[in-house]
């Protein structure tokens, strides 16, 4: 695995503004699933393409290398600014993952991943364990208790 990830937000000790919990989430979520590669992982990632073109000028971009408007050129650093989120997100999460050869899975329990102290994927709301009538009767009286007296 990569050297782990020191800033909450690898963007920041560069100077840029980058969405860093999508990675860690969708890395957790997926592995949740079932064991993955990390090429699998990297195909499936959807990310912001502003985030994108920051992660490639600032992380991936050879010095001197030129921007290019081409739609291949494009296509091709958006795919390795993917890559390298996944990576990262990889890193960050370090022993709370395991590897088996190129197959990556998680060590603990979904609810338990955690990244510097931050929980990855967030708990079910109390709302969300709620039946379809107690969230009606709810709606009706503004509380979950009696109807509003009229």
């Amino acid at each position: 695995m990569m050297g782990r990830v020191e800033q909450v937000n690898p963007g920041i000790a560069k100077g840029y503004a980058l969405d860093f919990a999508s990675p860690l989430r969708f890395v957790a979520e997926q592995l949740h699933a079932g064991p993955r590669t990390l090429d699998e992982l990297a195909e499936r990632y959807e990310h912001e393409r502003d985030d994108l073109a920051r992660v490639w000028d600032h992380e991936l971009r050879e010095r001197g290398q030129r921007r290019s408007a081409r739609e291949q050129v494009q296509a091709q650093r958006e795919t390795d600014a993917k890559r390298w989120l996944i990576e990262a997100a990889i890193a960050a999460l370090g022993t709370q993952l395991r590897q088996d050869g190129d197959r990556f899975a998680l060590a603990v329990p979904i609810e338990a991943i955690r990244f510097r102290g931050i929980p990855v994927v967030m708990p079910a709301t109390p709302t969300e364990g709620r039946t379809a009538s107690q969230r009606s009767k709810r709606a009706r009286t503004g509380r979950g208790g009696a109807p509003a007296a009229e």
